[in-house]
């Protein structure tokens, strides 16, 4: 969701990821924030963040958020984005 001044609002894709994902522990909470920030900075690509969060949350086995994790880093990675 654009911002006024044409950014990203960070606490929305936040939200949308913590909740959509059910991050409970510090590390996951850590690692979102983290991709917002990249999202935000224009290191990450959105659509990529929404794309394996989609498919993250598809998993039915309360691991969501390790699923995320895992699959995002190494698409980023397949992207030549290392720093996640």
């Amino acid at each position: 969701v654009p911002g006024s001044d044409g950014t990203e609002k960070i606490t929305d894709l936040k939200d949308i990821l913590e909740k959509g994902l059910r991050a409970r522990l510090p590390q996951d909470f850590a690692f979102i924030n983290k991709v917002v920030i990249l999202v935000n900075e224009g290191r990450l690509p959105r659509d990529l963040v929404m794309s394996t969060f989609h498919w993250a949350r598809k998993k039915e086995d309360g691991r969501q958020t390790t699923y995320f994790k895992q699959a995002l880093i190494l698409r980023a990675h397949d992207m030549g984005i290392y720093d996640i």
